[in-house]
């Protein structure tokens, strides 16, 4: 499993989940909303304000997540906002990860042990 976010500005390292690791709101908080998105407004964006878009993955949209993304995320799009089953508005899930699949291993940037 990997984790990753694109923007105008650029893109996030690739986070890549062990093999076996599932992936809960902990989990999820621990190596990608922690390490990662919590610094985007000063490694990505300059500071600049900016809008986190998520899609509606079960550990996105727990009440842990959407806590942790309003205590730490200057603007995102809630659980409750994001409209369902919206290809328009996610390009990840259809144009990146088929780009990304290809990638070969030597090209991973993060890879994160438990």
């Amino acid at each position: 499993m990997v984790w990753a976010g694109i923007s105008a500005k650029g893109r996030t390292p690739l986070v890549f989940v062990p093999v076996g690791v599932k992936i809960n709101s902990s989990t999820y908080q621990k190596l990608i909303l922690e390490p990662v998105v919590k610094d985007l407004s000063k490694t990505m964006f300059n500071k600049e304000p900016f809008l986190f878009q998520q899609d509606g993955a079960p550990v996105h949209t727990s009440n842990i997540s959407q806590n942790r993304l309003r205590e730490n995320i200057p603007d995102f799009i809630t659980k409750e906002e994001w409209p369902p089953s919206s290809p328009d508005l996610n390009p990840m899930d259809f144009s990146i990860w088929s780009i990304l699949e290809k990638m070969p291993v030597q090209s991973h940037i993060q890879v994160w042990k438990l």
